[in-house]
């Protein structure tokens, strides 16, 4: 099954406020060993947030300079960690995606929160280059998640299960039904990040199930969740998949403005390739609405080189 990473760079985005609460509760055990960084680690950690809301590149920077002041195999090493797999993914830096999860699968003794994830990123990055191998890590995360879901019922816990069913599963009306049972479970729950990961997803699997109709009203309301996060990086993505289910509906006009909005979301998330394809597929659009010269012109702006091979975007995906 081939996947266009466009529409499936979802989970990285969300839940960064959740992220961040939890860095600054596992910060304290650091402090513990390193009683007079404790202030200094702090105001970093409040400083990485604030970054973290606007620039990709920036916080990615920020991330690994704390991961070197951090104590290894700690939970705040762990934490840090997964939020630089997050960036790594979310950027489509798949070779250094794929070399950190080939060194941290080799190691033992972590714990379950951090297994899952970075199974199911190392899973990812075998199955888009058809290795073997891709099958057992992502028995691995279904198996880590579905013990962890059984005692915690984690939304996001189980988004991710499902999520990875588009990756690997033949049969996915199953993960679909139960993304569908829990807009109604949480339809009162205020976690605008959760909110847009589950209908994202929603839209993922009604566009390969139901059709575009259906998917755009997913993607609607997933953008409408992303305006309250006001994360820049998931604003371009939700803009982004709009945009993409108005052209396969042949809806080209009301896809135009979208294009240009996740083009300027990504810039501000300094996100070098996703901007570039908003470029790229925002010209295709202003071509189809009639505006060949202004479509020309843009299509000039992109700067290809940092575009994945045009052979490999089916393979490729916020």
């Amino acid at each position: 099954m081939k996947f266009n990473r466009f529409n499936i760079k979802c989970l990285g985005v969300c839940g960064f406020r959740l992220w961040f609460l939890a860095l600054c509760l596992f910060c304290t055990e650091a402090a513990l060993a390193a009683a007079p960084t404790k202030t200094a680690l702090n105001k970093q950690l409040s400083e990485l947030q604030q970054l973290c809301n606007q620039s990709n590149r920036v916080c990615l920077k920020q991330t690994e300079s704390l991961l070197r002041q951090s104590t290894p195999h700690t939970r705040l090493w762990y934490q840090l960690t997964l939020q630089q797999l997050d960036l790594l993914f979310r950027m489509q830096l798949d070779k250094q995606l794929l070399k950190l999860t080939s060194s941290l699968v080799m190691s033992g003794g972590q714990p379950d929160f951090f297994r899952a994830r970075l199974a199911i990123y190392h899973a990812k990055l075998l199955h888009i280059r058809q290795d073997p191998a891709a099958d057992r890590y992502y028995q691995q995360a279904r198996q880590i998640l579905g013990n962890w879901q059984q005692s915690s019922h984690d939304p996001q816990g189980y988004i991710r299960l499902y999520n990875l069913e588009l990756y690997f599963s033949n049969d996915l009306e199953f993960a679909y039904q139960q993304l569908l049972l829990m807009t109604d479970k949480y339809a009162n729950r205020q976690d605008p990040a959760m909110q847009y990961d589950l209908y994202n997803n929603l839209g993922h699997f009604a566009d390969k199930l139901e059709g575009e109709a259906a998917a755009l009203h997913h993607r609607q309301r997933a953008l409408d969740w992303a305006k309250q996060v006001t994360l820049s990086d998931m604003l371009g993505q939700a803009h982004f998949n709009l945009a993409r289910q108005y052209t396969k509906l042949g809806q080209w006009s009301a896809a135009v403005p979208l294009f240009q909005q996740a083009y300027q979301y990504y810039q501000t998330a300094e996100d070098p390739i996703a901007s570039q394809e908003a470029l790229l597929f925002g010209a295709e659009t202003l071509w189809q609405t009639g505006q060949q010269a202004a479509a020309i012109k843009q299509f000039q702006q992109v700067e290809r080189t940092r575009l994945p091979a045009y052979q490999q975007i089916s393979k490729l995906l916020h």
